[in-house]
């Protein structure tokens, strides 16, 4: 289900269709988008994602991030 969540990001999908269609995480209900946080702070299993949009600029969406058996697809909007 991720390469085809990507696939569909790079064929021009928007992020929030994808996450609705294919998230099955707690921030699914808001369309992917987590408030403004720390990202030291958050917990082991989303440092990975952290790493992969340090120094990105906004609007980046990452490739396919396995972290702790799960995995993500992230935009950094911010």
């Amino acid at each position: 289900m991720a390469k085809a969540a990507r696939s569909a990001l790079k064929n021009g999908a928007s992020f929030d269709k994808i996450v609705q269609q294919y998230s099955h995480g707690f921030r699914k209900s808001y369309d992917g988008i987590w408030r403004p946080l720390d990202p030291v702070a958050l917990q082991p299993l989303y440092q990975p994602i952290v790493k992969a949009l340090h120094e990105r600029e906004n609007g980046y969406i990452s490739d396919i991030i396995e972290s702790e058996s799960h995995l993500f697809i992230a935009k950094l909007l911010s």
